[in-house]
Protein backbone atom coordinates (compact mmCIF):
# COMPACT_ATOMS: atom_id res chain seq x y z
CA UNK A 1 0.00 0.00 0.00
CA UNK A 2 1.44 3.34 -1.05
CA UNK A 3 1.55 6.30 1.27
CA UNK A 4 3.18 9.69 1.22
CA UNK A 5 4.74 11.66 4.01
CA UNK A 6 2.91 14.86 4.83
CA UNK A 7 4.19 18.25 3.88
CA UNK A 8 3.00 21.12 6.07
CA UNK A 9 0.19 22.69 4.09
CA UNK A 10 -3.10 24.09 5.35
CA UNK A 11 -6.01 23.77 2.96
CA UNK A 12 -8.75 26.31 3.27
CA UNK A 13 -11.76 24.18 3.98
CA UNK A 14 -15.61 24.43 4.24
CA UNK A 15 -18.94 24.41 6.42
CA UNK A 16 -22.59 23.96 6.66
CA UNK A 17 -26.07 25.32 6.43
CA UNK A 18 -28.31 22.37 7.26
CA UNK A 19 -26.34 20.26 9.73
CA UNK A 20 -26.71 21.25 13.38
CA UNK A 21 -23.92 23.31 14.86
CA UNK A 22 -21.59 21.75 17.39
CA UNK A 23 -23.06 23.87 20.19
CA UNK A 24 -26.58 22.74 19.25
CA UNK A 25 -25.65 19.09 19.74
CA UNK A 26 -25.12 19.55 23.49
CA UNK A 27 -27.39 17.33 25.51
CA UNK A 28 -28.08 17.62 29.25
CA UNK A 29 -24.80 18.73 30.81
CA UNK A 30 -22.85 16.08 32.73
CA UNK A 31 -21.17 16.86 36.04
CA UNK A 32 -18.01 18.70 35.10
CA UNK A 33 -14.75 17.19 36.38
CA UNK A 34 -11.95 19.52 37.44
CA UNK A 35 -9.65 18.13 34.74
CA UNK A 36 -10.13 16.08 31.58
CA UNK A 37 -7.44 13.91 29.98
CA UNK A 38 -7.62 13.20 26.26
CA UNK A 39 -6.24 10.04 24.66
CA UNK A 40 -6.15 8.71 21.09
CA UNK A 41 -7.47 5.15 20.79
CA UNK A 42 -9.53 4.58 17.64
CA UNK A 43 -10.49 0.89 17.74
CA UNK A 44 -9.76 -1.26 14.72
CA UNK A 45 -13.08 -2.08 13.08
CA UNK A 46 -14.68 1.28 13.83
CA UNK A 47 -17.29 2.33 11.27
CA UNK A 48 -19.01 5.71 11.06
CA UNK A 49 -21.29 7.52 8.65
CA UNK A 50 -20.27 11.15 8.21
CA UNK A 51 -22.61 13.89 7.01
CA UNK A 52 -20.93 17.13 6.03
CA UNK A 53 -21.51 20.58 4.59
CA UNK A 54 -18.79 22.68 2.97
CA UNK A 55 -18.94 26.32 1.96
CA UNK A 56 -16.14 28.03 0.03
CA UNK A 57 -16.42 31.79 -0.58
CA UNK A 58 -13.93 33.76 -2.66
CA UNK A 59 -13.49 37.43 -3.51
CA UNK A 60 -9.92 37.78 -4.75
CA UNK A 61 -9.84 40.84 -6.95
CA UNK A 62 -12.63 39.42 -9.10
CA UNK A 63 -16.43 39.09 -8.70
CA UNK A 64 -17.29 37.04 -5.58
CA UNK A 65 -18.09 33.34 -5.87
CA UNK A 66 -19.56 30.72 -3.54
CA UNK A 67 -19.60 26.92 -3.65
CA UNK A 68 -21.76 24.88 -1.26
CA UNK A 69 -21.50 21.09 -1.05
CA UNK A 70 -23.47 18.75 1.20
CA UNK A 71 -22.67 15.06 1.23
CA UNK A 72 -22.01 11.83 3.05
CA UNK A 73 -19.32 9.18 3.24
CA UNK A 74 -18.42 6.18 5.40
CA UNK A 75 -15.30 5.87 7.57
CA UNK A 76 -13.66 2.49 8.24
CA UNK A 77 -10.65 1.96 10.53
CA UNK A 78 -8.28 -0.90 9.69
CA UNK A 79 -4.83 -2.01 10.90
CA UNK A 80 -1.76 -0.85 8.95
CA UNK A 81 1.94 -1.75 9.36
CA UNK A 82 2.55 1.81 10.58
CA UNK A 83 -0.52 1.97 12.83
CA UNK A 84 -3.98 2.49 11.32
CA UNK A 85 -5.47 3.30 7.93
CA UNK A 86 -8.56 5.51 7.90
CA UNK A 87 -10.65 4.70 4.82
CA UNK A 88 -13.23 7.07 3.35
CA UNK A 89 -15.74 5.09 1.30
CA UNK A 90 -18.97 5.51 -0.69
CA UNK A 91 -18.88 9.31 -1.13
CA UNK A 92 -22.04 10.93 -2.41
CA UNK A 93 -23.13 14.55 -2.79
CA UNK A 94 -26.66 15.28 -1.59
CA UNK A 95 -26.69 18.98 -2.51
CA UNK A 96 -24.53 21.25 -4.67
CA UNK A 97 -24.90 24.97 -5.41
CA UNK A 98 -22.41 27.31 -7.08
CA UNK A 99 -22.81 31.06 -7.46
CA UNK A 100 -22.23 32.05 -10.19
CA UNK A 101 -23.31 28.71 -11.65
CA UNK A 102 -20.66 26.44 -13.11
CA UNK A 103 -21.36 25.30 -16.70
CA UNK A 104 -22.40 21.64 -17.20
CA UNK A 105 -19.10 20.84 -18.92
CA UNK A 106 -16.99 22.07 -15.97
CA UNK A 107 -15.23 19.04 -14.41
CA UNK A 108 -15.57 20.56 -10.94
CA UNK A 109 -19.34 20.63 -11.28
CA UNK A 110 -19.40 17.01 -12.48
CA UNK A 111 -17.44 15.87 -9.42
CA UNK A 112 -18.78 18.15 -6.69
CA UNK A 113 -22.40 17.46 -7.67
CA UNK A 114 -22.04 13.65 -7.66
CA UNK A 115 -19.36 12.45 -5.22
CA UNK A 116 -18.75 15.73 -3.36
CA UNK A 117 -15.33 16.92 -2.25
CA UNK A 118 -12.57 14.38 -3.13
CA UNK A 119 -11.02 12.65 -0.11
CA UNK A 120 -8.21 10.11 0.13
CA UNK A 121 -7.47 7.52 2.80
CA UNK A 122 -5.07 8.38 5.64
CA UNK A 123 -2.30 6.52 7.47
CA UNK A 124 -1.87 7.37 11.15
CA UNK A 125 0.49 6.11 13.83
CA UNK A 126 -0.58 4.28 16.97
CA UNK A 127 -0.17 7.47 19.00
CA UNK A 128 -2.33 9.56 16.66
CA UNK A 129 0.17 11.23 14.32
CA UNK A 130 -0.94 11.65 10.72
CA UNK A 131 1.76 10.05 8.59
CA UNK A 132 0.44 10.40 5.07
CA UNK A 133 -2.26 9.78 2.49
CA UNK A 134 -2.73 6.51 0.65
CA UNK A 135 -4.68 4.79 -2.15
CA UNK A 136 -4.72 7.84 -4.41
CA UNK A 137 -5.17 5.37 -7.28
CA UNK A 138 -8.65 4.52 -5.96
CA UNK A 139 -9.59 8.20 -6.02
CA UNK A 140 -8.19 8.57 -9.56
CA UNK A 141 -10.37 5.70 -10.82
CA UNK A 142 -13.44 7.20 -9.12
CA UNK A 143 -12.80 10.62 -10.66
CA UNK A 144 -12.16 9.19 -14.13
CA UNK A 145 -15.43 7.28 -13.99
CA UNK A 146 -17.29 10.37 -12.75
CA UNK A 147 -15.85 12.50 -15.56
CA UNK A 148 -16.48 9.93 -18.30
CA UNK A 149 -19.79 11.51 -19.48
CA UNK A 150 -17.90 14.73 -20.33
CA UNK A 151 -15.90 12.82 -22.99
CA UNK A 152 -12.72 14.77 -22.26
CA UNK A 153 -9.59 14.36 -24.36
CA UNK A 154 -6.64 12.78 -22.53
CA UNK A 155 -4.92 16.13 -22.02
CA UNK A 156 -8.14 17.73 -20.77
CA UNK A 157 -8.74 14.84 -18.39
CA UNK A 158 -5.24 15.17 -16.96
CA UNK A 159 -5.72 18.90 -16.38
CA UNK A 160 -9.01 18.19 -14.59
CA UNK A 161 -7.43 15.51 -12.39
CA UNK A 162 -4.52 17.79 -11.52
CA UNK A 163 -6.96 20.49 -10.40
CA UNK A 164 -9.35 18.23 -8.50
CA UNK A 165 -6.78 16.12 -6.65
CA UNK A 166 -3.49 17.97 -6.40
CA UNK A 167 -1.30 16.24 -3.85
CA UNK A 168 -0.66 19.42 -1.88
CA UNK A 169 -4.39 20.03 -1.41
CA UNK A 170 -5.21 16.40 -0.58
CA UNK A 171 -2.41 16.33 1.98
CA UNK A 172 -3.37 19.73 3.31
CA UNK A 173 -7.01 18.76 3.70
CA UNK A 174 -6.04 15.54 5.48
CA UNK A 175 -3.71 17.41 7.81
CA UNK A 176 -6.29 20.05 8.65
CA UNK A 177 -9.13 17.64 9.43
CA UNK A 178 -6.91 15.26 11.39
CA UNK A 179 -5.47 18.11 13.42
CA UNK A 180 -8.99 19.29 14.27
CA UNK A 181 -10.15 15.79 15.25
CA UNK A 182 -7.05 14.33 16.92
CA UNK A 183 -3.70 16.01 16.32
CA UNK A 184 -4.34 19.11 18.42
CA UNK A 185 -5.73 17.14 21.37
CA UNK A 186 -4.03 13.75 21.79
CA UNK A 187 -2.32 13.16 25.16
CA UNK A 188 -3.32 16.52 26.63
CA UNK A 189 -5.02 17.53 29.86
CA UNK A 190 -7.43 20.43 30.28
CA UNK A 191 -9.06 22.26 33.16
CA UNK A 192 -12.49 23.74 32.50
CA UNK A 193 -12.27 27.27 31.03
CA UNK A 194 -8.52 27.53 31.63
CA UNK A 195 -7.08 28.22 28.15
CA UNK A 196 -3.72 26.83 27.07
CA UNK A 197 -1.54 28.90 24.74
CA UNK A 198 1.17 27.90 22.29
CA UNK A 199 3.01 29.23 19.23
CA UNK A 200 4.22 27.23 16.23
CA UNK A 201 5.38 27.86 12.68
CA UNK A 202 2.97 26.75 9.97
CA UNK A 203 2.56 27.08 6.24
CA UNK A 204 0.15 29.80 5.11
CA UNK A 205 -2.86 28.50 3.10
CA UNK A 206 -2.66 31.24 0.46
CA UNK A 207 0.96 30.71 -0.61
CA UNK A 208 2.42 27.35 0.52
CA UNK A 209 6.00 28.65 0.44
CA UNK A 210 5.20 31.13 3.23
CA UNK A 211 5.87 29.97 6.81
CA UNK A 212 4.60 32.10 9.68
CA UNK A 213 4.40 31.93 13.45
CA UNK A 214 0.84 31.20 14.56
CA UNK A 215 -0.61 31.72 18.02
CA UNK A 216 -2.94 28.94 19.25
CA UNK A 217 -5.45 29.03 22.09
CA UNK A 218 -6.94 25.72 23.28
CA UNK A 219 -9.92 25.53 25.65
CA UNK A 220 -12.18 22.95 27.28
CA UNK A 221 -15.63 24.54 26.98
CA UNK A 222 -17.79 21.85 28.56
CA UNK A 223 -18.66 18.22 29.19
CA UNK A 224 -21.82 16.83 27.58
CA UNK A 225 -23.85 13.64 27.46
CA UNK A 226 -23.31 11.82 24.16
CA UNK A 227 -23.47 8.31 22.61
CA UNK A 228 -19.81 7.55 23.46
CA UNK A 229 -19.22 4.31 25.45
CA UNK A 230 -18.46 6.38 28.55
CA UNK A 231 -21.70 8.33 28.07
CA UNK A 232 -19.94 11.70 27.97
CA UNK A 233 -18.12 13.88 25.46
CA UNK A 234 -15.98 16.97 25.84
CA UNK A 235 -16.56 20.22 23.93
CA UNK A 236 -13.23 21.67 22.78
CA UNK A 237 -12.33 25.01 21.15
CA UNK A 238 -9.18 25.96 19.22
CA UNK A 239 -8.43 29.42 17.81
CA UNK A 240 -5.34 30.15 15.67
CA UNK A 241 -4.02 33.32 14.04
CA UNK A 242 -0.76 34.95 12.90
CA UNK A 243 0.32 38.51 13.66
CA UNK A 244 -1.54 40.65 11.05
CA UNK A 245 1.43 42.95 10.36
CA UNK A 246 3.81 40.03 9.85
CA UNK A 247 1.21 38.26 7.68
CA UNK A 248 0.78 41.31 5.45
CA UNK A 249 4.53 41.92 5.09
CA UNK A 250 5.48 38.29 4.43
CA UNK A 251 2.66 37.70 1.95
CA UNK A 252 3.49 40.88 0.00
CA UNK A 253 7.13 39.84 -0.15
CA UNK A 254 6.10 36.38 -1.38
CA UNK A 255 4.21 37.99 -4.27
CA UNK A 256 7.36 39.89 -5.26
CA UNK A 257 9.40 36.68 -5.15
CA UNK A 258 6.82 35.08 -7.43
CA UNK A 259 7.43 37.84 -9.98
CA UNK A 260 4.26 39.76 -9.11
CA UNK A 261 5.95 43.00 -8.12
CA UNK A 262 2.92 45.07 -9.16
CA UNK A 263 0.78 43.30 -6.54
CA UNK A 264 0.78 43.52 -2.75
CA UNK A 265 -1.48 42.97 0.26
CA UNK A 266 -2.66 45.48 2.83
CA UNK A 267 -4.28 44.91 6.24
CA UNK A 268 -4.44 41.11 5.99
CA UNK A 269 -6.12 39.25 8.85
CA UNK A 270 -6.32 35.48 9.13
CA UNK A 271 -8.33 33.54 11.71
CA UNK A 272 -9.02 29.81 12.14
CA UNK A 273 -11.57 28.42 14.60
CA UNK A 274 -12.23 24.76 15.44
CA UNK A 275 -14.98 23.31 17.63
CA UNK A 276 -15.05 19.61 18.47
CA UNK A 277 -17.36 17.33 20.44
CA UNK A 278 -15.46 14.11 21.08
CA UNK A 279 -15.05 11.09 23.34
CA UNK A 280 -12.10 11.93 25.66
CA UNK A 281 -11.16 8.27 26.07
CA UNK A 282 -10.71 7.59 22.33
CA UNK A 283 -10.95 10.96 20.53
CA UNK A 284 -13.60 9.48 18.24
CA UNK A 285 -15.38 12.66 17.08
CA UNK A 286 -19.14 13.18 17.21
CA UNK A 287 -19.32 16.69 15.72
CA UNK A 288 -16.75 19.06 14.24
CA UNK A 289 -16.74 22.60 12.87
CA UNK A 290 -13.75 24.26 11.20
CA UNK A 291 -13.84 27.83 9.89
CA UNK A 292 -10.96 29.62 8.18
CA UNK A 293 -11.09 33.23 7.05
CA UNK A 294 -8.64 35.63 5.41
CA UNK A 295 -9.62 39.28 4.88
CA UNK A 296 -7.69 42.24 3.54
CA UNK A 297 -6.95 44.43 0.55
CA UNK A 298 -5.25 43.30 -2.67
CA UNK A 299 -3.35 46.12 -4.37
CA UNK A 300 -2.71 45.56 -8.10
CA UNK A 301 -1.23 48.26 -10.33
CA UNK A 302 -2.25 50.86 -7.78
CA UNK A 303 -5.88 49.70 -7.66
CA UNK A 304 -7.21 48.48 -4.29
CA UNK A 305 -9.67 45.60 -4.23
CA UNK A 306 -11.29 43.56 -1.48
CA UNK A 307 -9.57 40.24 -0.82
CA UNK A 308 -11.64 37.68 1.05
CA UNK A 309 -11.39 33.91 1.37
CA UNK A 310 -13.80 32.17 3.73
CA UNK A 311 -14.05 28.40 4.17
CA UNK A 312 -16.13 26.42 6.63
CA UNK A 313 -16.67 22.74 7.35
CA UNK A 314 -19.35 21.07 9.44
CA UNK A 315 -19.32 17.31 10.08
CA UNK A 316 -21.56 15.01 12.14
CA UNK A 317 -20.46 11.43 12.87
CA UNK A 318 -22.85 8.51 13.54
CA UNK A 319 -21.35 5.22 14.79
Amino acid sequence: MRWRLLSIRLLVGVAGLTLPRVSALAQQASPTPSTVQLHFAWPVGTEARVRYVKIMEREEGAPPSTVEIEGEYVVHVHPHPLGLVIEHLDPVATRFVATPALPPEDPRRAVWSTIGAPLTDWVVSEDGELLGITREDVLVRLLVETLRPLELEDAELQVALDELMSESELVGHARELWRAMVGAWADTEFVMDEPQMSEAEETNPLIPSVVLSYRHEYRLAGVEDCPAPSGRCVHLHLTSFPDPRELTAVMSNALRELGLAAMSFDRLIQLTRMELVTDPETLLPHALEVSKRVDGILVADGERRIFRRSDETRLVFTY
